[in-house]
């Protein structure tokens, strides 16, 4: 199961990835508010087994630091090509695209989906993609900023545009009319 979490001023989507067979769950991209999010983790009594970065923008991680100081060794997933961006205090693990991460008795493929950075990757366990600045709704990452790169980006959503029509877009911010979408929806109204 997938917990959205809107927080701070540049309207970030974090989550909560929860297995519902073992409560093991995991939190993507902890940015503003992440006291709110660890209050659900804890009152839902969730195994917080890991952190999982999209990428690593600033307004991405604004919540990494507590969730160190609180989990000390949790390990924080990210693309292999983003480790020299993160502080090497946290414990991290670098991953490569079609990596597969369990969680609990669920298993996600990581698929490197760079353009909006270099290191961007999506989370894939059918029928959710929970996909960073990769894919808005009615919308796509900046291309225009240091680190991206409009070709790469061009082709990482092609890439998502061959997964399946009834995949559900998690996006990292809320810029479109509703924070989730089907993926055959964006592909008739979005910028593919």
């Amino acid at each position: 199961m997938v917990h959205s979490f809107l927080c701070g001023k540049m309207k970030n989507l974090s989550y909560v990835v929860v297995d519902t067979a073992t409560n093991d769950g995991c939190i993507v991209d902890p940015t503003w508010g992440i006291e709110t999010i660890l209050s659900f983790v804890e009152r839902e009594m969730i195994n917080l087994e890991f952190v999982w970065l999209t990428h690593t923008h600033y307004d991405h991680i604004q919540g990494l630091d507590v969730c160190h100081h609180r989990f000390p060794n949790i390990p924080v997933f990210v693309h292999e090509n983003e480790l020299q961006n993160i502080d090497h205090q946290y414990n991290l693990s670098p991953l490569i695209d079609n990596q597969s991460i369990t969680l609990g008795t669920s298993s996600w493929q990581v698929i490197h989906t760079p353009g909006h950075s270099p290191g961007g990757i999506c989370f894939y366990n059918a029928p959710h993609l929970i996909c960073g600045d990769t894919i808005f709704i009615d919308g796509c990452g900046r291309a225009d900023i240091k680190g991206a790169n409009p070709e790469d980006l061009y082709h990482s959503l092609q890439k998502i545009k061959s997964f399946p029509s009834d995949t559900i877009i998690y996006p990292g911010h809320d810029y479109g009319h509703q924070t989730t979408d089907l993926l055959k929806s964006q592909i008739s109204q979005n910028c593919f």
